[in-house]
């Protein structure tokens, strides 16, 4: 029995699963980073990124399981539900023992969980498409805040990317101090601190100005990219295999 602690990113909780199936240490719970407070009580297991451990673990999903199954891991982690993590690991752990038909017992309280929990973010994501509203900062960028419950925030960038192709434009999470960004067919997500939300005509001058001169106009260039705007917590090199991609 182990306490797990990764570094919040997606490829993270996926080594995590990698280590906890090779050394068959279950786990009690797993954090991230910032959310552990220490546990006198328990093995403690801090595991670093590795992303061709996390790849195989991806591809052993797509390949044993299903898409739908990938995605409702993915909106599991975007949860942060108390407990999703180990959720997840305990989801992946069944599908893998009984098979991915298993899926649709919800009668086993793991599988209901996954359900349960993935549905909310799903149902969240699609509202929020329809609640956010832009505001033209002048120079044609458009800027939207949103205080979702869920860290939906990158599902609703290809959405917007096909919607709004020739603009701008920010959609910025207030909640957790992040956005996402897009400029010329290309989007990212960074950090952006929630004191830059827009609270008068100077306050616009002054978000439009930190929009532009610190992100969007690094964006399309891929050679000189801020490595600060490098912060999705699925690489894109996953993006492709989540079924919603084609309705966004």
């Amino acid at each position: 029995m182990a306490v797990y602690v990764f570094d919040g990113s997606f490829d993270g909780l996926l080594t995590v699963i990698y280590h906890a199936f090779k050394e068959q240490s279950e786990p009690t719970a797993i954090y991230t980073k910032a959310d552990f407070n220490g546990d006198l009580f328990s093995q403690v297991i801090e595991v670093n990124t590795d992303s061709e451990k996390a790849s195989k673990v991806f591809n052993g999903i797509i390949n044993k399981n299903s898409r739908e199954i990938l995605q409702r891991i993915y909106y599991l982690f975007l949860s942060e539900v108390e407990g999703s993590y180990l959720v997840i690991y305990r989801y992946l752990k069944k599908l893998g023992k009984l098979g991915k038909e298993y899926d649709q017992n919800l009668q086993d309280e793991t599988i209901r969980l996954a359900h349960k929990i993935s549905q909310t973010v799903s149902r969240e994501r699609h509202r929020m498409l329809g609640l956010a509203r832009f505001q033209c900062l002048g120079e044609d960028i458009y800027y939207a805040k949103i205080e979702p419950e869920h860290d939906i925030v990158e599902l609703l960038a290809p959405h917007f990317a096909k919607r709004l192709s020739n603009q701008v434009w920010c959609i910025h999470d207030l909640k957790r101090e992040k956005a996402v960004m897009y400029n010329n067919g290309e989007w990212v997500t960074t950090t952006f601190s929630k004191d830059m939300q827009i609270k008068g005509h100077t306050s616009s001058e002054q978000l439009y100005e930190q929009l532009w001169q610190k992100h969007f106009k690094h964006i399309a260039i891929k050679n000189k990219i801020n490595p600060k705007l490098q912060m999705q917590k699925m690489p894109k090199k996953y993006w492709q295999h989540l079924t919603e991609k084609t309705t966004f």
